[in-house]
């Protein structure tokens, strides 16, 4: 359960009045789980996004991983050189077999995995030119989706919002079109000068990228930020350890109260409203329960009241 009190009055900015209870999720965190590179048996890293500072967890007793993603459950996935599907511990870095990945006859070799936010894994396979799959994280069968028309994929992360977007490492940032596969570059002005070999959204919906540097990227133009040089490290593959937070933007227009967050495909949300915080009123539902689906919603609401107090409830679909 997430509360939050919101205070308004005419002509005035919304004033946050209570803090954030979270019970459901866990601490909110810039921590990155990464998988790095060996033939035989592939390290397995915790790194800070301001920071860098690759942190060794263990090996993950499979070698040549090259990609990485979270599932919206937590789980880490990877694929690694034989082929195997399989889960990434994230307190120890032990890789455990999950399926053998079957592309329906096609060699396999992935260089990049992600999740969307209902929890459809997209893989990137070597080709010529490189295919985009759906791969089923429980079997391992590859549903082709299409090619993407580059042969120098490395990198493939899926934004809040839906979009996918992969690194060539040649040409820099791309879109694909989840539909088709084919990938469009987001600026052709600019090539890729800096090496990338994985890309993440962070909790926060920024795009990052890394090999031997970390980065930040603009989705619109494809340029690189260096956030911190990371020496001999070479990441593979990454994702966040923590869940999109509930962060909340408070807005006004008008009389009108405008609030937005991010949502989570497995919660459900009410907004509540009652005119004063005495012990006889009672919150009422403002509008139906609302249902998460990821990326930010915003909803807005009208109260003559001269000062409103707004709460949002935050329920947890079983699975």
């Amino acid at each position: 359960m997430v509360d939050f009190i919101m205070r308004t009055a005419p002509g005035q900015i919304l004033l946050l009045w209570a803090v954030l209870f979270l019970s459901a999720r866990p601490a909110l965190g810039e921590e990155i789980l990464a998988v790095g590179w060996s033939p035989t048996d592939s390290p397995v890293y915790r790194l800070d996004s301001e920071m860098g500072d690759p942190q060794f967890l263990g090996t993950a007793g499979h070698g040549s991983l090259n990609a990485m993603a979270r599932h919206p459950s937590g789980a880490f996935y990877c694929v690694d050189g034989a082929g195997i599907l399989l889960t990434i511990d994230p307190d120890t870095g032990a890789g455990t077999a999950v399926a053998h990945v079957n592309l329906g006859g096609a060699d396999v070799g992935i260089p990049a995995l992600a999740f969307t936010v209902d929890g459809t894994l997209y893989a990137i396979n070597n080709g010529t030119p490189d295919d985009l799959y759906i791969l089923d994280i429980d079997t391992g069968v590859g549903t082709l989706v299409g090619p993407t028309g580059s042969s120098t994929l490395q990198g493939l992360a899926a934004a809040p919002h839906g979009a996918l977007y992969g690194w060539d490492i040649f040409t820099g940032l791309h879109t694909l079109n989840p539909a088709t596969g084919a990938a469009t570059d987001v600026n052709a002005a600019i090539d890729a000068d800096d090496e990338v070999q994985c890309l993440s959204f962070s909790p926060e919906g920024i795009l990052y990228g890394a090999h031997r540097d970390l980065f930040t990227l603009d989705l619109d133009t494809g340029e690189l930020t260096l956030v911190a040089a990371m020496g001999s490290v070479g990441i593979r593959g990454m994702d966040f350890l923590s869940d999109p937070p509930l962060r909340l933007r408070l807005l006004q227009q008008g009389s009108d109260a405008v609030l937005c967050w991010f949502t989570q495909p497995n919660e459900v949300y009410q907004i509540q409203h009652r005119a004063n915080l005495g012990s006889g009123v009672n919150w009422n539902n403002v509008g139906p329960v609302i249902p998460g689906g990821g990326g930010e919603t915003c909803v807005t609401n009208t109260f003559a009241a001269p000062r409103s107090f707004f709460r949002l409830q935050v329920g947890i679909v079983p699975p």
